[in-house]
């Protein structure tokens, strides 16, 4: 009896939907929520505000500041065409998902970052250097999930 032939035949059918399974449960979800952090960044004192915790590292190893200090975050779906308006004075229009995501940073009319990204999973985008009051640096952190 040969067992071999008919196991081979019928698992050979079975090959593509196996490799299609396989792929769709390895394959990164897509990011349904963007996350926006506008954060003030000095030299006046040192440390991270607790809601900083989780990209702290990332800001203190790439950038020259001891003081990372959120001041405001906003949520939104992706894809997005939305403005969003920031107390500190910027507007973030954002258009798109998070394969292509453009962005326009703005404040008092003037644009200050046009831009077009890619996230790529949870990895953090950190954006701007734009100027603050004594000195101080706000910068964007994005966030895709």
């Amino acid at each position: 009896m040969n067992f071999k032939r008919p196991f081979g035949r019928g698992f050979r059918r079975w090959i593509p939907l196996l490799a299609l399974w396989a792929l769709a449960a390895s394959g990164a979800r897509a990011a349904d929520r963007l996350t926006i952090r506008l954060i003030q960044a000095s030299n006046q004192t040192e440390g991270a505000s607790a809601e900083l915790r989780d990209v702290a590292p990332l800001l203190r190893r790439n950038l020259p500041y001891r003081r990372f200090e959120l001041l405001e975050s906003r949520t939104v779906r992706l894809p997005v065409e939305q403005s969003l308006p920031f107390a500190a004075g910027l507007t973030v229009r954002c258009a798109g998902d998070e394969n292509r995501l453009a962005l326009f940073v703005e404040s008092d009319g003037v644009i200050l970052l046009q831009t077009e990204v890619r996230l790529t999973g949870e990895t953090p985008l950190i954006l701007g250097g734009f100027p603050a009051p004594g000195g101080a640096r706000r910068l964007l952190v994005l966030t895709a999930r």
